[in-house]
């Protein structure tokens, strides 16, 4: 038996084994589906084989509905994974808990957030660490019968394009340090392995691998089986990542009422809301890189280079944004919001990630969330429009910031 999460009446559908940890099996836009079992797996298995810590729990919250679910691989090392996966308007924000067990040797492949996508996709585009500073130099590739790819570190986005424009993304979470470092123990490093099969494309995240060349300690005691691969300490590793699907029936018009921009206080937290302002009659405009911050909040590209725009993994900046939602919201139950300014990068700053020292990460999840958020403050009279600088709108997780939730009521 399978649980389905419906978005507005069958817009998309993300499918769910009833008993059974992980995925999502599959999600479907309307009647076409273009994502398989979404999958991990750990020395060969994957999440068939985990046993369940009970039914997974399924909830709404906060304008998302939220899939959770636990189990144990009952051999191997016991290694226990937890995973959830919040669905907002068009995306899917996983997070995997996973608990590796005491001696534990990587002896293959170690995957995560592995799919197949089903159909004819025509052409990729890459999003890396190089490349990230220059969206608009950002360009498509076509993909061939005999594809191959692997990309190592992990881009922090593909986006995968079928003919009719349906779009699939698959981003890194905030956390690429956690990325970066994988499973640690000498283990290969995390790649993104692209190839083409007849049913579609397949996407296999590595996390960790044994590598070619490894030796086998020697055993510390007379009779002791060396291990027979890399073995990770005994911990819990957790790693966030974006799945962002668009086709081009789901996106929103742009307002059509003049535009009145409201700029944040100088000395306090929120906006300068000009005595009159008719949220029915005009639109408001919202420029978020515009808020007033101490250079602590900002994005730290480069050891000892300040940055310019404000950092969404910092709690004040958030706390700053919502204070400026809040006060739209209060002008009435009904207006039209242009927000800007909602554009991720990267920040090495780690005490934006409660780290002591530096820890790269990126706001995308963090501007997600946000959106999410703020969809649900100002309620379903409310129109929201996030415009994107050329190049972000191409990735459907930006292009699809202001639809509505689907999930809040």
């Amino acid at each position: 038996m399978a649980l389905e999460i419906i978005y507005d009446n069958g817009k998309w559908t993300a499918t769910h084994a009833e008993r059974r940890c992980g995925g999502p099996n599959s999600i479907t836009l309307g009647e076409s589906e273009i994502l398989r079992e979404l999958h991990l797996r750990i020395d060969g298995r994957g999440e068939e084989k985990l046993m369940p810590d009970g039914l997974p729990h399924v909830y709404h919250k906060g304008g998302l509905a939220i899939f959770e679910s636990a189990g144990t691989f009952a051999t191997g090392g016991r290694q226990r994974v937890r995973t959830a996966c919040r669905y907002g308007a068009n995306y899917a924000r996983l997070v995997w808990d996973l608990t590796w067990g005491r001696g534990a040797a990587v002896t293959s492949p170690v995957e995560l957030g592995s799919a197949l996508l089903p159909g004819q996709w025509t052409r990729l585009l890459v999003v890396t660490r190089e490349n990230v500073a220059s969206p608009d130099q950002w360009r498509w590739q076509n993909l061939a019968a005999d594809t191959a790819l692997e990309w190592r570190p992990l881009p922090l986005a593909l986006v995968l394009e079928r003919q009719d424009g349906t779009r699939l993304e698959f981003s890194l979470g905030f956390d690429l340090w956690r990325w970066d470092d994988g499973l640690g123990a000498e283990t290969v490093p995390p790649s993104l392995r692209l190839t083409m099969a007849s049913e579609g494309v397949r996407l296999n995240r590595i996390l960790a691998d044994k590598p070619a060349d490894f030796q086998p300690p020697p055993a510390a005691r007379e009779g002791e089986v060396p291990p027979l691969g890399p073995v990770p300490e005994c911990r819990e590793y957790r790693f966030c990542a974006v799945l962002a699907w668009l086709a081009p029936w789901m996106q929103a018009d742009a307002p059509l009422l003049p535009v009145v921009n409201v700029p944040f206080a100088a000395h306090r937290p929120g906006l300068e809301i000009p005595s009159g302002l008719e949220p029915m009659a005009t639109a408001i405009g919202v420029d978020f890189s515009a808020m007033p911050c101490v250079e602590s909040y900002l994005r730290k590209q480069a050891e000892g280079v300040p940055g310019t725009l404000p950092c969404w993994e910092h709690d004040r900046v958030l706390n700053n944004a919502k204070k400026a939602v809040r006060q739209l919201a209060a002008l009435g139950k009904k207006g039209t919001l242009v927000a800007t300014g909602l554009t991720p990068d990267l920040c090495l700053d780690g005490h934006h990630c409660d780290k002591k020292s530096d820890r790269l990460h990126w706001d995308l999840e963090d501007l997600l969330s946000f959106s999410s958020w703020a969809k649900t403050q100002l309620g379903p009279g409310w129109r929201v429009n996030c415009p994107q600088p050329v190049g972000w709108n191409q990735l459907p997780s930006l292009a699809g910031l202001g639809l509505p939730n689907g999930f809040d009521y």
